[in-house]
């Protein structure tokens, strides 16, 4: 047993950091302890929940918005579908009203 505990390395005692019970040094500032982990995953957790939750709504959404985009383009086919039939039959009547016209012109 002695060959072992002349091999093993003592940790000094506390020589310069009598301020700190943990022996860790003036760099602890730059760990957390297991409660502040938790915390803050719980904040990350919900801000997850949140934007899932926003993502769902929009999606939610997506149908009336196709629906009304459909429906405004029905309605423009439907104007310019009427503004055709006009045009058409506008000008059907005026070939005709010219076509009857040129025959009396010819009798008469």
């Amino acid at each position: 047993m002695a060959e072992i505990t002349d091999k093993v390395v003592k940790f000094p005692a506390d020589s310069d950091n009598s301020d700190f019970s943990d022996g860790g040094g003036t760099n602890m500032s730059k760990y957390v302890t297991h409660e502040e982990l938790a915390y803050e995953t719980e904040k990350i957790m919900h801000r997850i929940e949140l934007l899932d939750h926003d993502m769902e709504n929009k999606f939610n959404t997506l149908p009336d918005k196709f629906e009304i985009t459909l429906n405004r383009h029905d309605e423009k086919q439907r104007k310019e579908h009427s503004e055709t039939q006009r045009f058409i039959i506008g000008t059907l009547l005026i070939g005709s009203a010219s076509l009857i016209v040129g025959i009396i012109a010819l009798f008469v």
